[in-house]
C-alpha cells in the first residue's frame, strides 16, 4: 500500500524526523514530561559535580595532614584520616538530609507550592555549585560544611519534588517504563557531555585536582542549573495533596511543626493497612544508600587504593557513565520479562558482584590497569539501579497518593545514605584498609534484597484489574485535555478522575 500510495513530497523527512523524536522523547507532546526530562540530566549534572569537588577535598586534606600522593600516611586532619574525610562528609549530609526530608515532604503534601517550591530548592543547589568555585586550602573545610548541609538538602528537595510529578503522568505501566527509561538515559548522556568537557578543559589547560574541582562546579552551574531551572518553567503547579482536609489552609510554621507527627501517621497507616509498602521502602533505601556510597567512595578508593590521578578518574568515571547507558536499556527489557522485584534482586547482585570483584582484584596501584574494566561493571550496574528502584515503586504506591508516596521514597531513601559512608570510615578508621571498608557495602544490598524478598507479587499494582482496563492509555487531567485543542502544552498524563465500581457493571455486561 506504501508503493501504491507513496507519501506526498517532502512528508518523509519529516515524518521520520517525528519518529527520531518520539523514539528519543515519547510523549514529549506533555509539558510535564518535557520538564522531568529538562529536569533529570540538570539535577545530576549538579549532583555529579561532587565527584571533581571529592578529589579536590581528598587531595587538599592530604595536603593538610602531610601526606605525599601515592604513598602510605597515617596523619590526621580534623581527627581523622584523610582516606575517611569523603565518609564524614556523606555521613555528615545524609544525617542532614534525613533530618530535612520530613519538612520537605510537608510542604510538597500540604500545600499548592510543589513547583515553586522545588524551583527555589533548584536555585540554591546551583547557587551552592556556583560558591564552591571558592575551593583554595584556607576555605576547604567551610566548602565541605557547605556541600555537606545546603548542598545536600537542596538536592533531595529537588529530587523529592520532580519524583512527585512522575506516577501522575500515567498509569499503564509500560509509559511509565518509557518515561523513566528515557529520563534515566537523558541523565546520562548530559552527565557524560559534562564530564568529558570538564576532564578535557582540565588537562588542556594543565590544572591539579583543586584546580579541576574548581572548574567541575562553575561548569555545572553554567550547565546544569539552566536545564534544571528550565526543566520547573515546564511543569505545571499542583494542588494540596491534602486540600480535602483542609491542610492547604495551614500556615507553613504548623506544617513545619506538624511534618514528624504526618510522617509517623504515614508510617502508622502503612504499617497497618500495607506492610509491603515498608518493607519496599526499606529495601529502596538500602540500595540507594549503598549505590550512593559506591558512587561516592569509590573516589576514595581510586585515590588512595590505587594512586590514581584526577584525571584518570574523571576519564574512569566518563567510561563508568557510559556503560551506565546499556544498564538503564536492560532494565527496560529485564522487568518487562520478569518483574519488578526479580528485576530488583537482579540489579542487586549485579552491584554486589562488581563490588566485590573491585575488592579481591583491585589491590593496589601495580592492578590499576584494569580499574577500566571494573569502571564499566559499576557504571552498568548503576544504569539499571536507578530506574529498577523507580519501577518497582511506582508499582506499589497506593492509588490516589502517588505524589505523596514517591515523596515518602525520597525520605526513606535519604534516611539511610549516612550509614554506608559511616560504616566505611569506622572500619577504615580500625583496620587502616579502605579494601574491607568498601566491602561494607556489600551487606547493604543483601539486606535490601531481604527486605524486597517480603514484598508479594500480588502487592504490585501491575496485577490489578484497573491497571490493566488502563494499560497503554494516557489519560488527560487537565481541563483543556477535553476540549481537542492539540496545540495546548498544558496536558498532564494521569489516571482518570474516577473509575467505575464493579457494582455499577450491568449484570451479564462486559467489563470496561
Amino acid at each position: 500500500s506504501r508503493a501504491a500510495f507513496p507519501p506526498p513530497r517532502g512528508t518523509m523527512g519529516a515524518t521520520r524526523g517525528a519518529r527520531l523524536a518520539t523514539c528519543l522523547c515519547p510523549f514529549g507532546s506533555n509539558r510535564d514530561v518535557r520538564g522531568l526530562y529538562h529536569a533529570m540530566p540538570g539535577r545530576f549534572i549538579l549532583g555529579f559535580s561532587a565527584i571533581f569537588f571529592n578529589v579536590a577535598i581528598l587531595a587538599l586534606a592530604n595536603r593538610e595532614a602531610g601526606c605525599a600522593p601515592r604513598e602510605p600516611c597515617d596523619g590526621r586532619v580534623y581527627g581523622v584520616r584523610p582516606s575517611s574525610i569523603l565518609a564524614v562528609l556523606y555521613t555528615v549530609s545524609g544525617l542532614a538530609s534525613a533530618f530535612a526530608m520530613p519538612y520537605v515532604g510537608a510542604i510538597i503534601d500540604h500545600t499548592p507550592h510543589r513547583r515553586a517550591f522545588g524551583a527555589s530548592a533548584a536555585a540554591v543547589l546551583t547557587a551552592v555549585n556556583a560558591v564552591l568555585v571558592a575551593l583554595f586550602d584556607s576555605t576547604w573545610f567551610a566548602m565541605l560544611l557547605v556541600q555537606a548541609i545546603v548542598g545536600a538538602v537542596s538536592f533531595e528537595a529537588v529530587a523529592a519534588s520532580t519524583l512527585a510529578y512522575v506516577n501522575e503522568l500515567t498509569q499503564a505501566p509500560d509509559n511509565l517504563h518509557a518515561i523513566l527509561t528515557t529520563g534515566r538515559v537523558w541523565e546520562l548522556l548530559g552527565t557524560v557531555s559534562y564530564v568529558a568537557l570538564t576532564a578535557a578543559v582540565s588537562v588542556g589547560l594543565g590544572l591539579d585536582a583543586v584546580g579541576a574541582g574548581r572548574l567541575g562546579q562553575g561548569v555545572a552551574a553554567l550547565a546544569g542549573g539552566p536545564l534544571l531551572l528550565r526543566g520547573y518553567a515546564l511543569l505545571s503547579d499542583r494542588p494540596a495533596l491534602h486540600a480535602g482536609e483542609g491542610a492547604e489552609d495551614r500556615r507553613l510554621g504548623r506544617l513545619l511543626a506538624t511534618a514528624w507527627c504526618d510522617l509517623f501517621a504515614t508510617v502508622r497507616t502503612l504499617w497497618r493497612e500495607r506492610r509491603h509498602v515498608i518493607s519496599a521502602a526499606a529495601g529502596v533505601a538500602f540500595t540507594d544508600g549503598a549505590g550512593v556510597s559506591i558512587t561516592a567512595l569509590a573516589v576514595t578508593y581510586l585515590t588512595e587504593q590505587l594512586g590514581l590521578s584526577g584525571t584518570e578518574i574523571a576519564v574512569l568515571l566518563l567510561i563508568a557513565l557510559i556503560a551506565a547507558v546499556p544498564g538503564a536499556f536492560v532494565h527496560g527489557v529485564v522487568v518487562r520479562r520478569i518483574g519488578q522485584v526479580h528485576n530488583l534482586h537482579l540489579c542487586n547482585a549485579s552491584q554486589a558482584s562488581a563490588v566485590a570483584l573491585t575488592v579481591i582484584v583491585l589491590r593496589g596501584p601495580e592492578d590499576a590497569a584494569l580499574a577500566p574494566i571494573f569502571g564499566c561493571c559499576l557504571g552498568f550496574a548503576s544504569g539499571w539501579a536507578v530506574p529498577a528502584v523507580s519501577a518497582l515503586w511506582a508499582a506499589i504506591a497506593p492509588l490516589g497518593r502517588e505524589a505523596e508516596m514517591w515523596g515518602w521514597l525520597t525520605l526513606a531513601s535519604a534516611s539511610l545514605t549516612w550509614l554506608p559512608p559511616l560504616t566505611f570510615a569506622a572500619v577504615n578508621e580500625s583496620v587502616g584498609n579502605l579494601r574491607p571498608a568498601l566491602a561494607t557495602l556489600i551487606a547493604y544490598l543483601l539486606v535490601s534484597s531481604a527486605f524486597i524478598a517480603l514484598v508479594p507479587r500480588s502487592a504490585l499494582r501491575a496485577g490489578d484489574a484497573y491497571e490493566r482496563s488502563t494499560r497503554g492509555r494516557l489519560h488527560a487531567m487537565s481541563p483543556d485535555a477535553s476540549k481537542g485543542d492539540e496545540g495546548s502544552t498544558q496536558v498532564a498524563l494521569g489516571p482518570p478522575e474516577a473509575a467505575a465500581p464493579a457494582s455499577a457493571v450491568a449484570p451479564g455486561a462486559a467489563p470496561a
